[in-house]
């Protein structure tokens, strides 16, 4: 395996490693955030509501497309990154290097994480099915 092969395995792999662990700590923080901001109570109560309302596992409501997202989302966001760098350090110069993989890292990884992260949302505010799926659904076109 050369070199700039052995690159993309491990950045993919340290990607994917990143986002599955990142998205099992944080979830927590982020349902209630996404509740605070829709209903617009305090963090502390948008937590107890969460809790009273789902128990412990409320915590991870929304979990489930992220979990089948974000670790290959990181993955993309890590080789696009590193492949973008690697062509910016050949065609500009390093500090521009920097920029272009940022740019293609996020470009790469934007098309897939829309679409899940606006499904995230809607279960988290809906909670689970069953529910209106014209409002789950109502606005997914936009992601694209």
């Amino acid at each position: 395996m050369d070199a700039e092969t052995r690159g993309v395995v491990v950045d993919a792999v340290s990607g994917f490693i990143a986002g599955a662990a990142c998205t099992l700590v944080f979830q927590p923080l982020d349902t209630i955030l996404v509740r605070q901001q829709y209903v617009g109570t305090t963090t502390m109560e948008s937590a107890v509501a969460v809790l009273k309302r789902g128990g412990n596992l409320a915590l991870w409501r929304g979990a489930t497309p992220l979990i089948a997202l974000v670790p290959f989302q990181n993955a993309l966001l890590m080789v696009g990154y590193g492949a973008g760098q690697r062509w910016g350090e050949r065609h500009t110069t390093p500090q521009s290097a920097v920029f272009v993989g940022g740019c293609a890292g996020g470009l790469a990884q934007s098309f897939v994480a829309s679409p899940f992260e606006l499904a995230k949302v809607r279960r988290q505010l809906f909670g689970p099915p069953p529910y209106d799926w014209r409002l789950a659904t109502r606005g997914l076109h936009a992601t694209f």
